[in-house]
């Protein structure tokens, strides 16, 4: 477009307007890149007499850990997609959170799945998890209808106790968890932001 409409297009009073024009498409284009490259899109879903300060992402998911069943505000840690979204088959990655009783191992994640029962010949060759396991499922045209999966490992500190777990992203309800008399809540979400208003 440059070079055949910009640069080696015929100049002259009388081509100004196509000049002009093929000069406004380069700039278009030049701005979308940036958007792409730079900006931060999501949404907010806000029905009558609701209110919010967050808004989410329609494509960049993330695990939140936190405290449940806490009176008012509790502390929550956040494992973002790119810290484990390039985990192969085969592949672990542990992550330790001050303050928390356990450590998280993710394993098994892909971008697209479905929890399916294991039956009772269970899932040869995959990991079963309370008699389910996440099938692998080619990934949609729309990413927003992608639902990433993983299996989760949380080992208690100081102890060999663990507990297996799968994180699903359109799971209803986070996972809960007891941890030395405390329960904890892992979830598989849409990325969020919070607003300065």
């Amino acid at each position: 477009l440059v070079c055949g409409a910009v640069i080696r297009a015929r100049k002259g009073w009388s081509k100004l307007g196509i000049l002009i024009a093929h000069a406004g498409i380069c700039l278009l284009m030049a701005g979308a890149f940036v958007t792409f490259q730079f900006s931060t899109s999501g949404h907010m879903t806000l029905y009558e007499k609701n209110q919010s300060n967050e808004f989410q992402s329609p494509n960049e998911w993330e695990i939140g850990v936190a405290e449940a069943n806490t009176a008012g505000s509790a502390t929550e840690y956040l494992i973002r997609e790119s810290d484990f979204n390039d985990l192969g088959p085969g592949e672990t990655r542990t992550f330790t959170f001050e303050n928390v009783p356990f450590d998280m191992t993710i394993s098994g994640y892909h971008e697209n799945t479905m929890p399916r029962p294991a039956g009772h010949e269970g899932a040869p060759g995959r990991k079963v998890v309370d008699g389910y396991y996440l099938e692998s499922l080619p990934s949609e045209r729309e990413s927003e209808q992608n639902a990433p999966g993983a299996y989760m490992v949380l080992t208690e500190k100081g102890s060999d106790d663990s507990y297996d777990g799968i994180l699903w992203g359109h799971a209803a309800r986070p996972v809960v968890v007891d941890v030395n008399g405390k329960s904890w809540q892992m979830h598989l979400r849409r990325r969020r932001w919070q607003l300065p208003f």
